[in-house]
C-alpha cells in the first residue's frame, strides 16, 4: 500500500512495446550513419572521415567539423581522390546550410572547382557502392552482439522462458525497414556479417579512428 492507504501497482511494460522501442533505436543509429553520407559510398569516404577526425559539431546547427591539424592533408587527398573531394564538398555544404563559412582553405578549394579552374578528381578504382552499406551493417551488428549480448543469427529460448528471442540480424532487418536501407533480407545481413572482407574493412577503418584518439586534437574548424 502507499501512504494514502491505497494499493500500488507496478507498471509492467509490454514486451512488444519494448521490442518496438529497441527496433526504433536501431533505426535511429542507422539514420545517423546514413546522414553522414556513408550509404552508397566506397571505402575512401569512411577512411577519410575517421582518419581526419571529422565529427558533427556538439553545438546544434553547426554541421561537420575537422581539426585544423588535419585540414591540409585532408585537402591534399581531396585533390587526388574524387570520393574524398565529394566528402569535402559535403563538409562545406553542412556548414553553409546553417550559414557558417569555412574552413577557409577548404572553401577556397570548392570555389575554385565551381569556377571551373580544375576538374573533379577521379574516384579510386575498385570502389564498390556496397562498401558503405556493409560498413553500416557491421557497425550496428557489432553493437548488438558485443554490447547487447545478442546472438548474430540464431534464435533461441532461454531456460526461464519458452518464448523465442530475436537475434541481432532479425532486429536489424526490421529496423532497416524504417530507414533508407530498407531492402535487405535477414539472410543478406548475415552474409555481410560473416564476410571476412566486410569485417576486415570495418576493422581497418575503425582503427583509423582509434589511432586518432591518441593524437592531440587542437581546435576544430
Amino acid at each position: 500500500m502507499d501512504k494514502t492507504g491505497g494499493d500500488t501497482m507496478d507498471v509492467i511494460e509490454d514486451p512488444a512495446d519494448e521490442l518496438q522501442e529497441k527496433i526504433e533505436a536501431i533505426a535511429r543509429d542507422v539514420d545517423r550513419l546514413v546522414g553522414s553520407g556513408f550509404l552508397g559510398r566506397g571505402p575512401s569516404w569512411m577512411k577519410a572521415w575517421y582518419e581526419f577526425h571529422l565529427e558533427w559539431s556538439k553545438e546544434p546547427d553547426e554541421g561537420l567539423t575537422i581539426p585544423s591539424k588535419f585540414l591540409t592533408p585532408f585537402i591534399e587527398l581531396a585533390k587526388s581522390d574524387g570520393e574524398v573531394f565529394e566528402l569535402a564538398m559535403f563538409l562545406v555544404a553542412t556548414r553553409l546550410e546553417h550559414g557558417l563559412a569555412g574552413p577557409d582553405q577548404l572553401s577556397s578549394l570548392i570555389v575554385s572547382f565551381l569556377k571551373g579552374e580544375f576538374l573533379k578528381p577521379k574516384k579510386k578504382r575498385g570502389r564498390s557502392p556496397e562498401t558503405g552499406r556493409d560498413f553500416i551493417i557491421v557497425e550496428i551488428m557489432r553493437r548488438l552482439v558485443d554490447e547487447d549480448d545478442l546472438l548474430a543469427s540464431v534464435n533461441y529460448c532461454t531456460e526461464e522462458s519458452t518464448e523465442r528471442e530475436s537475434c541481432a540480424s532479425e532486429l536489424l532487418c526490421e529496423a532497416l525497414e524504417l530507414t533508407e536501407v530498407w531492402n535487405m533480407e535477414k539472410e543478406n545481413i548475415q552474409r555481410v556479417w560473416y564476410s571476412e572482407k566486410a569485417q576486415d574493412s570495418y576493422i581497418y577503418i575503425r582503427g583509423l579512428q582509434v589511432t586518432n584518439q591518441f593524437d592531440d586534437v587542437d581546435d576544430e574548424l
